[in-house]
């Protein structure tokens, strides 16, 4: 095969050795030569193709024969094109898995993440994504031969068709109207329609944008059913409404009520108009301590002074419409009491916290306490209404404060405090490859992409799965003599740190795949990724390999020992080449002793795992 070692020994029979070898004729694949003195065709083939030459043997008396002969070289194993790049969630997929070269059949596997949904069924890729994103991963190919190519490729899910806003703005009727309607998700580009309802009189829909523009000539409120298609055909169906406002005015007053000290706000709004609206007072003024953004129509503040304030709200609208409103607020006289109420910020075991209460009314300095309920270890409130710390415990804490003013009036509020675990970053195996060759020490660990505030704890666990007819491998296992290990990973550090036994893992020397999962657990709560975290690792099915070869003599002759391994656990024959010392008598012999039966006996023994 193209760029694959390649070896052939030549064999002659009758004449008088030593044999001599040549190339009467023709020419062998480039790459491969001819050793005249060992009989020996062998190298790495460069092109392929089908090559025809002659070969001749010459014996120590000069008599020849010659023998055509043949060689193919196949393509090397390739993976010729990713799968189809781009699908949607909930969309039906199937991508046909391409590869040229070597030995048919192919088998297909991956690694890393394929997207939730999908699978590998013979030569395809199929199934309905079920989640959105950007998925890696690493194709792979094993031929007849067992020659292997690989390929990184990536799918991109897209979410699912959806229209994302389905409330647009209000128009006016005579006043130029222009509102968009947007999708997400689908394959793009999208096309627009109405298939129910219709749009106000006046304004019309753009199918290629989803533009909606016009100059409106009834009032009311318009409801229609809007359509967006992708590009591959799917749909989704919205409801919309546009309501079309005859007159300018203000729709009310704001809120009449506001307390000394304490936070104000409302909001104003104008009816009829085509937004945006400009606020103004007209006259009079706001109480002392409030403020109007021209641009939001929104009052806020702190009140400063008790009485009531009258003034005239102006508002403008476009194509210079202006309405006017008279309004007041009166402000009351404040009391204590805690402005901070319900939930507090919350809080992330091992990072440190801090929030501050705060109080309206009475009169300066307050001084706060915790009067029921505790904080998780770790956070303290301080007199001046500063919670701060760092924790590493998880849950909800209710807690009841009290703050006291110079005069010593009091006032109590129940707040809580939610302490969660940290985001798991992401988390990657590292000292593991995909294929891994037997009878060997790996040290597999993790990695966090970004460190941790506190210690996580975990145990790595592996499991082998032999070849289909093969044994369990127990050889392999940790180092410790088990199939899991602990580890740590420290706070705001990223590197996992195993017990004393060690990370080393045995491969073992059976054909199949170990299997590696791990769970993590921080702040005493499990924060292993919900994917789950697991690394596969492939020892194939490979020729008998030889560790030690002994040859000691006997009273009768020669004794020869092999030590080996065979991943198949099946071995068919030995041959034995026995060439005599120089200046004996003996002469060049093969013997090939057929193993099948007592392998077979020798690989059912325990002994032999």
């Amino acid at each position: 095969m193209q760029g694959i070692g390649y070896s052939r020994q030549l064999s002659a029979t009758g004449g008088t050795p030593p044999y001599t070898w040549s190339v009467a004729g023709g020419t062998p694949p480039p790459g491969i030569t001819l050793d005249p003195a060992a009989g020996r065709l062998f190298g790495t083939p460069q092109t392929t193709g089908t090559f025809t030459f002659r070969l001749r043997v010459t014996d120590a008396n000069g008599l020849t024969a010659d023998a055509d002969v043949q060689i193919t070289v196949a393509a090397g194993l390739t993976i010729t094109a990713c799968p189809q790049p781009t699908v949607s969630v909930g969309q039906p997929y199937l991508s046909p898995l391409f590869a040229s070269g070597g030995q048919t059949p192919y088998r297909w596997s991956s690694s890393g993440t394929l997207p939730p949904g999908l699978r590998i069924d013979a030569e395809n890729l199929t199934g309905t994504a079920s989640t959105a994103g950007t998925f890696r991963f690493v194709l792979e190919v094993i031929d007849a031969n067992t020659s292997v190519a690989t390929r990184d490729c990536s799918i991109q899910v897209a979410g699912p068709l959806a229209i994302s806003n389905t409330v647009l703005g209000s128009g006016n009727v005579g006043v130029a109207y222009a509102e968009r309607l947007t999708a997400s998700g689908g394959s793009e580009p999208y096309a627009w329609s109405t298939i129910a309802g219709a749009l106000p009189p006046g304004l019309f829909l753009n199918s290629g944008t989803g533009q909606i523009t016009g100059s409106p000539t009834s009032a009311g409120t318009f409801r229609f059913t809007a359509r967006v298609t992708d590009a591959v055909g799917a749909t989704r169906d919205a409801e919309i409404a546009i309501t079309i406002n005859s007159t300018f005015q203000i729709a009310d007053c704001p809120s009449p009520a506001a307390t000394v000290g304490q936070q104000y706000a409302a909001v104003l709004a104008g009816g009829g108009g085509q937004a945006p609206f400009v606020w103004t007072i007209g006259s009079g003024s706001l109480p002392t301590g409030l403020n109007l953004n021209g641009a939001t129509g929104v009052i806020t503040g702190l009140p400063t002074q008790a009485g009531s304030a009258s003034f005239t709200l102006r508002a403008s609208a476009a194509a210079n419409t202006v309405a006017t409103r008279s309004c007041s607020i009166q402000v009351a006289a404040a009391g204590l009491a805690v402005r901070t109420a319900g939930a507090l910020p919350q809080a992330m075991v091992g990072i440190p916290y801090s929030t501050t209460l705060a109080a309206d009314g009475g009169q300066g300095p307050y001084t706060w306490r915790v009067v029921d309920g505790a904080l998780p270890a770790g956070v303290t409130l301080s007199t001046n209404g500063t919670i701060t710390g760092t924790t590493d415990a998880t849950g909800v804490y209710s807690i009841t404060v009290q703050v006291t003013d110079a005069n010593r009036a009091i006032a109590n509020q129940l707040l809580q405090l939610t302490v969660s675990a940290a985001a798991t970053p992401n988390v990657r195996f590292t000292g593991t490859t995909p294929i891994v060759a037997p009878a060997q020490q790996l040290f597999p660990s993790l990695e966090l992409d970004a460190t941790y505030p506190v210690e996580i704890t975990g145990t790595l666990r592996l499991r082998f799965e032999p070849d289909p007819g093969l044994v369990d491998d127990p050889a392999v296992q940790f180092a410790a003599g088990s199939r899991t290990v602990n580890f740590t990973i420290p706070a705001s550090s990223r590197t996992a740190v195993f017990t004393a036994a060690g990370n080393g893992l045995q491969t073992g020397t059976v054909a199949g795949s170990i299997r590696l999962d791990a769970t993590l657990r921080g702040a005493g709560i499990d924060i292993t990724p919900p994917s789950g975290l697991e690394q596969v690792m492939r020892i194939d099915r490979l020729a008998p390999r030889i560790l030690e070869l002994r040859a000691v003599r006997t009273a009768t002759g020669a004794e020869v020992r092999i030590t080996g391994f065979a991943t198949t656990r099946e071995i068919t024959s030995a041959t034995f080449r026995f060439i005599p010392a120089a200046g004996s008598s003996l002469r060049e012999s093969e013997v090939t002793v057929q193993l099948t039966d007592a392998a077979r006996q020798w690989f059912s023994d325990a002994r032999s795992t």
